[in-house]
């Protein structure tokens, strides 16, 4: 469809409008989403119905979604679909609280699900052996899963522990999803603090698939050591987050 036949299936009113095509497409769009009844989680249209609706054509209807998607009105799940996007989830007690996902979303009344756990001993590499001060090749347990909320995929995580600190038996029997609260369930050693470091970074082929999003597409990386009472590094853990799904704050005084 071209751009002249798209301003016929526009209104007289909306053909005097000066704006680009593309922004009021994105205000039909959103229109049809509040009239629609479409709730967060819901799944739009195939691309083709949804440019028929608006009369549109599909390349106009990608730079809509294109914008809608970076404003977090919508996200778009490869080989899945485009969905409404659920209100972000705010860290309440932000980045300067030390606390799990799942005390998150308790305070949310929400539970926190995982998928693709895997638990398994493994030589430690380079990096998580420096930050946990041990040997490069001694045994860790290195802990993977993808956590998701209402059944969307919201974070990837990979958690890395000493051995001799805990056996992948131990974890095995104990872990629920959250190193950090199987820690402190345990009870020793006793987390004190940790030191996050935050970045951005893009998406690679493997974290695209386990989260549903587009590989290239922006995520919020957190990595961080968890340090017990004496300051000695407990758990080395980098946890990817999507960030239309996930928002992080911090307080600043």
């Amino acid at each position: 469809m071209s751009e002249a036949e798209e301003q016929q299936h526009v209104d007289i009113s909306v053909q005097r409008d000066i704006r680009p095509l593309y922004v009021r497409a994105q205000e039909s769009l959103m229109h049809l989403l509040a009239k629609g009844g479409y709730r967060p989680g819901d799944r739009l249209p195939p691309e083709p119905e949804l440019a028929r609706q608006l009369g549109i054509s599909r390349a106009t209807l990608r730079e809509v979604l294109r914008a809608l998607e970076s404003q977090g009105v919508i996200v778009r799940r490869r080989g899945v679909g485009t969905f409404v996007n659920v209100p972000p989830i705010t860290v309440e007690g932000g980045l300067e609280v030390l606390e799990s996902l799942d005390d998150i979303m308790r305070r949310r009344h929400k539970t926190v699900h995982t998928r693709d756990l895997h638990i398994q001993v493994e030589a430690a590499l380079p990096k998580a052996a420096a930050r946990l001060h041990i040997e490069e090749g001694a045994p860790v347990v290195v802990i993977t899963r993808t956590r998701l909320v209402d059944g969307i995929p919201v974070a990837w995580m990979l958690d890395v522990l000493p051995a001799h600190l805990l056996s992948a038996e131990e974890v095995r029997l104990t872990f629920k999803g959250s190193v950090l609260e199987m820690l402190r369930r345990r009870g020793k050693p006793i987390i004190a603090y940790a030191h996050t470091n935050v970045l951005a970074v893009d998406a690679d082929e493997d974290l695209a698939r386990r989260l549903q999003v587009a590989e290239g597409h922006s995520l919020l990386f957190l990595e961080q050591v968890l340090y017990d009472e004496q300051s000695a590094p407990v758990a080395y853990e980098r946890h990817y987050f999507v960030p239309g799904l996930v928002r992080f704050h911090v307080i600043r005084k």
